[in-house]
């Protein structure tokens, strides 16, 4: 696992097998990224949150070298019985949430229309939940790159709440079971804890382009604005620190576990 800035760093840096290294991201000339090689992985215990509403906002370019390409997991909670992931499989983005810890059990089975077959470039996905509406189409939005993405038609979304996604148990970015890991590069995420937001929350359309735009009021010292901002379990990993890979930048100090 590696910091991948925008501008190299002054020099190489380690600390206990993460090293910091330099790809080009001229799209993203402000962002650092951090490189999943397919073993390691973030990991954090959450608190209580909304049940109901969510959303999750990151920049992934994806690398086919591994085995676990096809599967890649991009979140992983699990409390013992049951779980939700957040992973690419086949090429098309899943969100998916197991009960009774069995995978032909389950209240979620969504698949985007859209195949992520370009390695060689940063995708902006936004995925906004608000499991109490009605619809799956209301339910489950998802955002790449600034358009709203249709999703498979046998996708489906039964319940009124998520049992795991953002309950009292333990996250992961990167990794599930100890056997399915993440081959890419993830940058600029957003947790968003108890609103169901869009894709302009997170970034806009300049000369044709789009790129990543602050999110909220950019102030982390002011806790109740960066609560009302994020809620509960909210955090933004920027991976601007190569020392505190997982520092939460949010000001509600949900740091991560790099493990």
């Amino acid at each position: 696992m590696s910091i991948v800035s925008g501008s190299p760093p002054a020099a190489p840096a380690s600390m206990g097998g993460l090293s910091s290294a330099v790809e080009d991201l001229s799209v993203l000339p402000e962002m650092n990224s951090l490189r999943f090689d397919a073993s390691s992985y973030l990991s954090r215990p959450l608190s209580t949150g909304s049940t109901t509403k969510f959303t999750y906002s990151f920049w992934f370019k994806r690398v086919r070298e591994a085995a676990s390409s096809t599967n890649d997991i991009l979140w992983w909670a699990y409390d013992g019985a049951s779980y939700t992931t957040v992973s690419f499989q086949n090429d098309k983005l899943r969100f998916f949430e197991a009960t009774d810890n069995s995978i032909n059990d389950f209240n979620a089975n969504v698949i985007s229309d859209r195949v992520f077959r370009d390695f060689s470039a940063f995708y902006h996905i936004v995925i906004s939940v608000d499991a109490a509406q009605t619809s799956l189409n209301d339910k489950f939005k998802l955002y790449v790159n600034g358009i709203s993405n249709s999703l498979h038609s046998s996708s489906y979304f039964t319940d009124s709440v998520l049992s795991v996604m953002n309950t009292a148990t333990t996250a992961y970015i990167g990794q599930q079971s100890n056997s399915i890991y993440l081959s890419g590069y993830l940058a600029n995420i957003h947790f968003i804890d108890g609103q169901a937001l869009d894709h302009n929350s997170f970034g806009e359309t300049i000369s044709d382009i789009w790129v990543p735009k602050a999110y909220g009021s950019g102030d982390p010292s002011n806790a109740s604005q960066v609560l009302a901002e994020y809620g509960t379990n909210g955090f933004h990993l920027d991976f601007a620190d190569a020392n505190n890979i997982g520092n939460d930048v949010s000001g509600r100090g949900n740091h991560w576990t790099v493990n």
